[in-house]
């Protein structure tokens, strides 16, 4: 794959496929009572679609530049997470059980998206 976008079809697709798969999850979840994982699916969704916001974002920014695009987007997988670390890490020392699942969530949610990001979404 030489074409720089066609690198980029696969996350899109999976960042597609994540977002149609958690606004399912959601809607069955809430119509199960289930509204704590429903909220959790919530905070997934809203992550998946920071990173696709950064995407377009970045593309934008970096007009054709692929080498600068992947090393600006790359680095958005560390930048953007750092605060949900601290968050943890607070949550932790504090106790707060429910703070620490979420910043988890995030955290987890970031991870995936980054390996799909490098690897492809047969890794994920």
């Amino acid at each position: 794959m030489n074409d720089p976008e066609a690198k980029l079809l696969p996350y899109r697709s999976y960042l597609n496929e994540q977002k149609a798969s958690l606004a399912a999850s959601i809607r069955q979840l809430e119509k199960e009572g289930r509204q704590d994982e429903a909220n959790l699916a919530k905070i997934r969704l809203n992550i998946v679609g920071v990173f696709e916001t950064l995407l377009s974002a970045d593309q934008a920014y970096c007009k054709g530049d692929q080498e600068a695009f992947f090393k600006r987007y790359e680095g958005r997988f560390t930048s953007i997470p750092a605060s949900w670390q601290a968050h943890l890490e607070k949550a932790r020392t504090h106790g707060d059980a429910s703070a620490q699942l979420i910043e988890e969530v995030k955290l987890q949610t970031a991870n995936e998206l980054h390996d799909v990001f490098l690897h492809g979404s047969e890794n994920a």
